[in-house]
């Protein structure tokens, strides 16, 4: 990839933080940049008039110039790599060592030497590094000196010769106008950074409250995915709850029932810890865990949130382990898939692959025409990853981005200060990425899309009991009614019994269901495949009646089902059930072969009602 534009401001920009570390508020960063400039100036460019003054020292014989001169360089040096000391003492050694080579140079050579310039520097830094009140102090100090300086001349004791009548007009002339100089300039700056800090901590407020916004956002959409799978929980529950208040049952179906309600409870409680994690994730709570288990139910609970135009494709995850946080993940991928979703045209597509690599293949080169950028020196963070990788690839069939706008992006990210949503989900992703030990990686090529790489440590260690347990959220424990993707009948009762075709991707409410609708009276044909109704309908005897669905499932959700079934079999009538508020908030109007739609979880009342009403 050819060298990014924006390299040499990220290159000074991490030699200015590593000499003075950004702590603080946004002022506060400024104050130490600026600190971090000057020393950075002090150390590398005074290094040229400190050799010429040494040479002319040396060459006069004059040591006093060589023993200030070296002490002042030498404390410099001290103050850049004294990174640890308190920033008052680093920003106040370097206004003294300012103030006391040019009050030795005024005082030692007259104003035919730099003194003045070095006594400039004191106030206008003091501005910076301080408040105006620290400037005008030594101002008032240099305006002292100036006078004392000015006393000898007419005394005739200055330490330099006076070789005109004039010069002591001249040199009170210089000092006043430099004087005046110093204190428009410090006051002048000083007024410009406050502005200025004022408007980087603005700048730092929005976008805390932009990323505060972003992780409400992937909150709310992990908090929608958890209130469906508990509404998904609840309907098994309360159609069990039902049968054991109305039915007569033996002690083997009495426990059974029983079995599966306990199984729910338990469910119930990994979503809670679920929810919990995810609101609060810390390094203490990160443990070995299964991506196989966590990264399907992550996508699943995106699927909510990415438009109906865009398939959500994943590829089967093998068992894989990382050290992390649970939520830690979820949040990558839901950053990740959003920043996917949102440059796609209607019907792309967005694919999600979890494989585990040797570290050298993170260095295969990218396809032909491809622009990458890696967060953090690639070489080093290839040779420095663990030998065995976890790689979460998220790759968009969009139009990809050109050169010019990756090290765009690029440099935004870096320089952390944008209020472009994108930009910010990236640079979460990557300070997430970097606190787990891993390498974000960035690549697209112009009508080819663009691929995100996250590259997390492999760990071989054993999974707890407690992640092993809670993340299949609504799968019971129990066996009636086997589902598949083809016909499963429910044994009618004794009077002939309409058929119902159900169609839900969560097998325990594809279950519990059936049973309601048996008990109901009615003969239940049971699939978790919505791709397979249409073709399923013509076999089914009796005829299907009603088909009940599900709004979200995976491949086809419940709308474009409806859609399709209005277009083939126009007369038959479609009731949606859904646990998303939001689907039950979608006019009926835009897909007519829609009749009603009812909530889960739902009494055997509600249900018989609202079908009984759809087949009127």
């Amino acid at each position: 990839m050819p060298a990014s534009s924006g390299a040499v401001p990220t290159r000074l920009l991490a030699l200015l933080d590593w000499i003075a570390p950004p702590r603080g508020r946004a002022a506060s960063v400024w104050r130490r940049r600026m600190l971090a400039l000057a020393l950075a100036g002090f150390a590398l460019l005074a290094l040229v008039p400190y050799a010429a003054g040494m040479y002319v020292a040396v060459s006069a014989g004059d040591r006093s110039v060589i023993l200030v001169d070296t002490i002042a360089y030498a404390l410099l040096l001290t103050v850049v790599f004294a990174r640890r000391a308190p920033f008052a003492w680093r920003a106040g050694t370097v206004l003294a060592v300012s103030l006391l080579v040019g009050a030795f140079l005024l005082t030692r050579f007259g104003p035919t030497t730099s003194g003045y310039v070095w006594l400039l520097v004191a106030p206008i830094m003091a501005s910076v590094f301080f408040t105006v009140r620290v400037s005008l102090g030594l101002l008032a100090l240099e305006a002292a000196l100036l006078a004392w300086i000015g006393s000898t001349l007419v005394s005739n004791t200055a330490l330099w010769p006076v070789r005109q009548p004039g010069d002591v007009d001249a040199w009170l002339a210089s000092s006043t106008s430099f004087l005046a100089i110093t204190l428009l300039l410090s006051y002048s700056i000083a007024t410009l950074f406050k502005g200025l800090a004022r408007e980087a901590e603005a700048r730092q407020a929005a976008e805390r409250e932009a990323d505060r916004q972003q992780q409400l956002a992937a909150l709310g959409t992990i908090a929608t995915a958890i209130a469906h799978d508990v509404n998904n929980l609840l309907q098994p529950l309360l159609s069990d709850l039902e049968l054991l208040r109305h039915g007569a049952l033996d002690d083997g179906e009495r426990a059974a029932l029983l079995d599966r309600m306990v199984s729910g409870i338990d469910q119930a409680r990994g979503l809670t810890r679920r929810a919990q994690q995810f609101a609060r994730p810390t390094a203490d709570s990160r443990v070995p865990i299964d991506l196989a288990r966590v990264v399907p139910e992550t996508v699943r609970a995106i699927r909510a949130m990415v438009p109906t135009s865009v398939q959500l494709r994943l590829t089967p995850v093998a068992s894989t382990h990382v050290l992390a946080d649970a939520a830690e993940i979820q949040r990558l991928l839901v950053l990740l898939v959003a920043n996917a979703a949102e440059s796609l045209p209607p019907g792309g597509s967005v694919n999600i692959t979890v494989v585990s690599c040797d570290r050298h293949a993170m260095a295969v080169e990218p396809p032909s025409g491809a622009h990458r950028i890696t967060f953090g020196s690639s070489d080093r963070a290839i040779s420095d990853a663990a030998d065995r990788m976890v790689m979460i690839q998220v790759h968009d069939d969009g139009a990809g981005m050109t050169p010019t706008a990756m090290t765009a992006l690029r440099a935004s990210i870096a320089a952390s200060g944008s209020y472009d949503v994108e930009v910010l989900g990236l640079a979460t992703v990557q300070e997430t990425v970097e606190d787990l030990g891993g390498i974000l990686r960035l690549c697209s090529r112009v009508g080819d899309g663009s691929c995100a790489e996250v590259f997390l440590p492999e760990h071989d260690g054993p999974l707890t009991s407690v992640q092993t347990g809670e993340w299949r959220l609504a799968e019971a424990a129990t066996t009636p009614l086997p589902v598949t993707a083809g016909v499963t009948p429910v044994p009618p009762a004794d009077s002939p019994a309409n058929a119902i075709l159900v169609v839900d991707d969560e097998p325990a409410v594809l279950q519990a269901t059936g049973r309601l609708l048996e008990r109901m009276g009615y003969r239940a044909v049971c699939t978790s495949d919505p791709l397979a109704v249409e073709g399923m309908l013509p076999t089914i005897d009796p005829p299907v009646a009603l088909v009940l669905s599900d709004v979200h499932m995976p491949g086809l959700d419940g709308w474009q089902l409806a859609d399709r079934l209005r277009a083939s079999h126009p007369q038959m009538p479609v009731v949606m059930m859904s646990g998303h508020a939001d689907s039950l908030l979608t006019p009926t109007a835009d897909h007519p072969g829609v009749v009603a739609l009812v909530a889960k979880p739902f009494t055997s009342k509600e249900l018989g009602d609202t079908i009984a009403l759809a087949l009127q």
